[in-house]
């Protein structure tokens, strides 16, 4: 029986139901990020299958995606997908999502989901019975791990229902060469934009298929994954806001679980008041690396697409302005995973390639994946010539 089902079960035992839920915190955390996931990535509407029309046209658009980039090898650094592209619904890629992003999310679950107790004497009031009290304060100990759960599952909901493929966000999924593709959402937005469906799809396949193969390089993918996880590493839980903050809480008043969602739901139960400076310094990083993925793909998903669409600076511009409207999805999901990737960062991105182009030509933009050494760092994200001066000299 799934988290929502037992409270829709007849048992009116609020606290009893909380506490069978609480006696495994591990698997309830897990449990709660599925079912948030399911539930935020289908609000907007029910999850229905793909039309095969639509399919159908899609299919055609990817193979004829996946023929540019290969006749255009000069921007490709690593191996370009191959496989026939999964094409799923928003819950779909909700539920592949936190599959993939697994062992990331356990590195950051492992230290901002770190159990909570409160003392039964604290919650008593003459509303408020010392057994349940004392019910609360053991289920209390599985509060962190719960919120951690609810919280992320509930981001990456919301981001379901915008995200086009896997690599909106730049992070390393696998296997190589499985793409995934959230065709409801394309098709949605370029009705919304009045742009045509096959333009759209030709260009966020061939996107898609870019960032796959700069996450084909060993080196990409460990740089990433070393930033998030000295983020996750760096984190400080501010237990006793948390503590005060649960504390205060007349628990007489938490009568049906609408309102027990809603208060395990505030993000700002589980984030810390600030960053660490060693958050600081590995979220600048991990920033950085998406910007330059975001600028690099960018361009050279103009530059591919060009020779079938002619100007595709409308397609590209809608894409990025994609990103704006969902930044709202994104601020938690950033603050758990320690990756900026709002706007001002794809910006950054954007604008750090043009500076290496008006200093030098395409060719000088290979060597920003070339190996560990050539990635750009924070400040050269700023002044490109610094870049291409050190990688000169590293040359």
């Amino acid at each position: 029986m799934s988290f929502p089902d037992k409270f829709n079960s007849g048992n009116n035992d609020l606290f009893r139901v909380l506490m069978e839920l609480f006696s495994d915190p591990q698997k309830l955390q897990w449990e709660l990020a599925s079912q948030l996931a399911s539930i935020s990535s289908s609000a907007d509407s029910p999850d229905t299958n793909i039309d095969p029309v639509i399919r159908s046209k899609f299919e055609e658009v990817f193979g004829a995606s996946q023929a540019l980039v290969l006749a255009n090898g000069q921007y490709l650094v690593g191996s370009p997908s191959v496989a026939t592209p999964e094409l799923v619904t928003p819950q779909q890629w909700a539920q592949a999502t936190l599959q993939d992003w697994r062992d990331i999310l356990t590195n950051v679950a492992s230290t901002h989901s770190q159990p909570f107790s409160f003392e039964p004497a604290q919650m008593e009031s003459a509303e408020t019975p010392i057994d349940v009290a004392s019910m609360f304060g053991q289920a209390a100990q599985a509060l962190g791990p719960a919120l951690f759960g609810m919280q992320i599952g509930s981001s990456i909901g919301n981001l379901a229902r915008s995200s086009f493929g896997n690599y909106d966000i730049p992070i390393p999924r696998g296997p190589h060469g499985q793409l995934r593709f959230v065709v409801p959402n394309i098709e949605k937005f370029a009705n919304d934009w009045s742009l045509p469906f096959e333009d759209l799809s030709l260009w966020v396949c061939t996107h898609e298929i870019i960032v796959a193969s700069l996450l084909d390089l060993v080196h990409v993918r460990q740089a990433i994954k070393e930033a998030l996880r000295e983020y996750a590493e760096n984190y400080s839980p501010d237990a006793q806001a948390l503590q005060e903050r649960l504390s205060s809480i007349d628990i007489g008043d938490l009568t049906d679980i609408s309102q027990m969602q809603s208060l395990f739901a505030d993000p700002s139960l589980v984030t810390s008041t600030g960053l660490t400076p060693g958050q600081v310094q590995a979220m600048e990083r991990s920033s950085a690396l998406f910007s330059a993925i975001t600028g690099y793909s960018g361009y050279c998903t103009d530059r591919i697409c060009t020779h079938l669409l002619g100007s595709p600076g409308l397609l590209s511009e809608a894409f990025h302005r994609s990103r704006v409207e969902r930044e709202g999805d994104l601020d938690y999901l950033d603050n758990f995973l320690g990756m900026e990737t709002g706007q001002d960062q794809v910006d950054l991105g954007r604008s750090f390639i043009r500076g290496v182009l008006e200093r030098s030509d395409e060719s000088k933009l290979l060597d920003l994946w070339k190996d560990a050494d050539h990635l750009p760092t924070p400040p050269e994200l700023e002044a490109p010539g610094l870049w291409i001066e050190r990688v000169s000299f590293l040359g």
